[in-house]
């Protein structure tokens, strides 16, 4: 994903973890299509791409495109 969002200069972060992919980007609407249709089509097999929810929200002015954290999840206890 970092690769594809630098290609289309897309602005942001991405976060994977076991719930899922969580993404917020900035740039043109043509360049935030380019970036989902490439998603849909390199996506790996195990693990393809379905967009689930999308809005749009404030412009935030992002410096570049980085990779965050995972976030920690509870524990399931028995």
């Amino acid at each position: 994903m970092y690769q594809s969002a630098h290609r289309y200069g897309l602005k942001g972060w991405v976060r994977n973890d076991a719930t899922g992919v969580e993404m917020e980007l900035e740039g043109s609407h043509e360049a935030l299509e380019g970036f989902l249709t490439s998603l849909r089509r390199d996506a790996p097999l195990l693990r393809p791409f379905v967009p689930s929810r999308f809005r749009k929200n404030p412009t935030r002015a992002f410096q570049g495109f980085t990779s965050r954290s995972a976030r920690r999840l509870p524990c399931a206890r028995p």
